[in-house]
């Protein structure tokens, strides 16, 4: 069956960017027992690997709430951070850097750059910094 658009390409990466994650970000809906859940290819799944075809139509109504989870980068991983000066910058994480900890412990960890530029402004105000 083609779709609307007139192709058949499969849109939950599209999906999953409404809520500014991504195929198989990791996050918990509010309340519910199954967490973490996730986007894939195939739909919204519980961490018991089930479609959630109710809480799909629920996310897409409003009538769930998600939760996104933290990512935490492990050693050698790349990350990006929203700096003083309002850029994003891409690091190489190091735990045992006091840098990379006290980017992680402060929420200014992001797994893409994107992701980053999402989260600048709540950043930026979170540290008092000034966007130019």
């Amino acid at each position: 069956m083609e779709n609307k658009s007139g192709d058949n390409k499969n849109k939950m990466a599209e999906v999953a960017t409404l809520w500014k994650l991504e195929l198989g970000e990791e996050f918990d809906l509010e309340g519910r027992i199954l967490n973490p859940y996730k986007f894939t290819s195939e739909g919204l799944v519980s961490s018991n690997g089930f479609l959630q075809n109710t809480l799909f139509y629920r996310l897409l109504t409003g009538d769930e709430a998600i939760i996104e989870k933290p990512w935490e980068p492990k050693d050698g991983d790349i990350y990006w951070c929203v700096i003083a000066n309002g850029e994003t910058s891409c690091c190489s994480f190091n735990s045992l850097s006091a840098f990379d900890q006290a980017m992680l412990y402060s929420g200014n960890c992001f797994r893409s750059e994107q992701k980053a530029e999402d989260k600048k402004e709540p950043i930026m105000k979170k540290f008092g910094w000034e966007l130019n």
